[in-house]
């Protein structure tokens, strides 16, 4: 707007539901009243503001320069106390008049309204508003103003819906209180040279700034480095903060402003402690991802899959040694090619900016459907209900021998250790999360070294075996007893695609899941009546399986995805993850538990069923009023990823127990103890 070259400096008194401008050659202001609070001794009122062209004014912190915008009511009458609100500042860069580095200040440009909040004394009867307003407007040069507005509001008055209007619009642009304008800020950590704060939102953020206010100065905090995980729903601020002379780090509490656009909230949270960079050497890091690896052979999710070979380590009990070598490189080989495959995928999925993580594979409903059908194809092979020649990565792959029998294909040792580590990463190990954690962090190298050192690790005990074959001779002589341990074993693998189909119901839902279930009994049910079958060759039992494959991994599930799936159940214990409330129920003084879990997780069950549910610790929660989150992976949910990845964190089971004393959390094992648990919930509350 263009003002004129010269205004009149003070308005006078008037009786409507606003004063007239006070103005300046660079800005004019007045006093707008609104709405009175019914039953309540509340004035509602702005200080509007309209700056000439290239001139700005300062928010309550003002950054490098300028002074805020103070009011000063003790002129007033029936007043109490008037509180000045300071709408979302943006940032302004200033140079100085004499030269050097700009200066980065926080205000306003243009038109700007400040809400009051006005006491009354007594609401009956009528008020009159006296405002000395100090403020300085910049451009080239500062001027500071002291500018005297005066309003009488009678009692009665009713106000102009267009002054009502700049009063409720004014206050819309008042920051809220964190978690509202679908905007929370979580976790503000700090370091001694940066401080790092994270924030969600339900939208994705477009352009997210956040602005630092201390108590106590200690430091300057110049524009952050955004980044946006999540889909964008996550920002994530790194301030490089300047201390001052003294030398100090912030201490906190802080309080934050965050904005996005018309969109800003405010918080006040504590400081937690940022991890330094991983000061962790590679070859350390190799050597946990090495006992990661050992280490998941006897997670519960790989133990259905070890009866794949022990018929194969049976039946090497009376094989030469340079046969017993082979078959156990050849497994050794098929699990350390898994692991590089694996590594090739977060590499890509990484360079795409897609989140990666370790097992979410699980997730795919056609990875589910394609898994179920492989473990069917192996549990009638091993019940006999076929013994065609089947390819050997496939009719290999089940203790090591092909149709014709020859109990020593390659083929078939070396796809039993692959399928082995496809079944392993559902799940992680202990050592497993921080080997992955820092290679998920690194560039391409890390990630392929450590992933190798994994495969390895898990490959460990083929290779012993390798190294002494003579070790087989140990186990029990072949005989009849293998006929009852091949149908336990292939029913061990049935129960496993069971497992699946259950799996898969929480993904595309019941109707679907049974639908699915149905295909896969039917091929059951063709190899159970036809698999034996002389006239049947290979092409006539393999190419409807793959084109029945085909069709339920790629139609079934767009199919239903279509119709849309209810949100699950959790159990009563337990309330939906929302990371948004775990700083407001911290602050509260009480102590939060969040499980990361998944249906498709079995060391998440185990971990429940002997830890979390156990009746003590459900008495622990009780008597410390834990509150219990759930945060369920089973599908999808980029939120639940962010909060993971953020943690340093890239599979599950992952457990982490926030308190007042433990703001950033406590994380605990991936397979938990009860005494763990006991004292982390012990740590973290007052």
């Amino acid at each position: 707007m263009l003002l004129p070259l010269l205004w009149a400096v003070c308005a006078g008194e008037s009786h409507a539901a606003s004063s007239g401008w006070a103005e300046q050659e660079s800005a004019r202001l007045r006093l707008v009243t609104g709405e009175r609070a019914d039953g309540k001794n509340v004035l509602d009122a702005t200080l509007q503001f309209e700056l000439a062209p290239g001139w700005h004014t300062y928010w309550r912190n003002p950054g490098d320069a300028g002074m805020p915008v103070t009011v000063d009511s003790s002129a007033s009458r029936n007043v109490g106390s008037v509180e000045l609100l300071f709408p979302a500042p943006t940032r302004l860069l200033e140079v100085p008049p004499e030269g050097g580095a700009p200066l980065e200040s926080f205000g306003y440009e243009g038109a700007v309204a400040f809400p009051l909040r006005v006491t009354l004394a007594d609401a009956a009867q009528e008020t009159t508003l006296d405002l000395a307003v100090n403020y300085v407007v910049c451009s080239d040069i500062c001027i500071a103003y002291n500018d005297r507005l005066t309003l009488t509001v009678p009692a009665d008055y009713v106000p102009d819906s267009a002054d009502a209007g700049i009063v409720s619009l004014a206050q819309a642009r008042v920051p809220e209180a964190n978690g509202g304008a679908g905007m929370s800020i979580s976790m503000a950590r700090v370091g001694p040279e940066t401080l790092e704060v994270v924030a969600q939102a339900e939208h994705e953020f477009a352009q997210p700034d956040l602005f630092v206010e201390e108590d106590v100065h200690c430091c300057r905090y110049p524009k952050p480095e955004v980044s946006l995980t999540n889909g964008g729903k996550t920002a994530t601020f790194r301030f490089a903060y300047q201390p001052d002379s003294k030398g100090e780090q912030p201490t906190g509490p802080l309080k934050f402003t965050l904005t996005d656009g018309e969109h800003a909230v405010e918080a006040t949270l504590p400081l937690g402690a940022l991890p330094a960079a991983p000061p962790l050497p590679v070859a350390l890091v190799l050597l946990f991802a090495l006992l990661g690896g050992l280490i998941l052979n006897v997670m519960p999710c790989v133990l259905p899959v070890l009866s794949l070979k022990v018929l194969s380590v049976v039946k090497h009990g009376t094989s030469a040694s340079a046969v017993v070598r082979r078959g156990f490189l050849a497994s050794a080989a098929g699990i350390v090619f898994s692991f590089m495959v694996l590594a090739g995928g977060a590499v890509l999925l990484k360079a795409a900016g897609m989140s990666v993580g370790w097992g979410f594979q699980f997730q795919e409903p056609t990875f589910l459907i394609a898994l179920a059908i492989i473990l069917v194809l192996f549990a009638s092979n091993l019940w006999g209900h076929f013994e065609i020649r089947l390819p050997a990565w496939l009719g290999g792959a089940l203790s090591g021998s092909n149709a014709s029998g020859d109990d020593h294909s390659l083929a078939g040792h070396f796809t039993t250790g692959a399928f082995a580590t496809l079944l392993a990463t559902p799940c992680s190990a202990p050592f497993l999360g921080t080997a992955i954690g820092f290679a998920l962090s690194q560039g391409t190298a890390e990630i392929l070294l450590t992933f190798c050192a994994m495969g390895v690790g898990m490959a460990l005990p083929y290779l012993l075996v390798a190294a002494f074959p003579a070790t087989v001779k140990f186990f029990p002589k072949p005989g009849h007893w293998m006929v009852t341990v091949k149908h336990v074993m292939g029913l061990l693998l049935a129960a496993t695609a069971l497992w699946l189909l259950w799996v898969l119901s929480h993904q595309i839902g019941e109707a679907g899941a049974i639908l699915v279930a149905l295909l896969v009994g039917s091929i059951f049910v063709k190899l159970w009546l036809f698999g034996n079958h002389p006239r049947l060759g290979r092409k006539h039992i393999l190419m409807p399986l793959i084109a029945l494959l085909a069709f339920v991994a790629f139609m079934v599930p767009a199919r239903v995805e279509q119709v849309g799936i209810a949100p699950q159940a959790v159990d009563e214990a337990w309330q939906p993850f929302d990371e948004m409330q775990i700083v407001p129920l911290v602050a509260q003084g009480k102590v939060v538990l969040v499980d990361v879990t998944a249906d498709w997780c079995l060391t998440c069950k185990v971990n429940k069923l002997a830890v979390l549910d156990a009746g003590d610790v459900r008495a622990l929660f009780a008597d410390n009023n834990v509150v219990l989150m759930k945060a369920d992976l089973t599908s999808p949910d980029a939120t639940i990823t962010a909060f993971l990845n953020s943690h340093g964190r890239y599979g599950i089971p992952f457990n982490i127990i926030f308190g007042p004393n433990a703001p950033d959390g406590i994380a605990l094992s991936e397979l938990l103890t009860k005494d763990a648990v006991k004292d982390a919930v012990a740590k973290a509350k007052k």
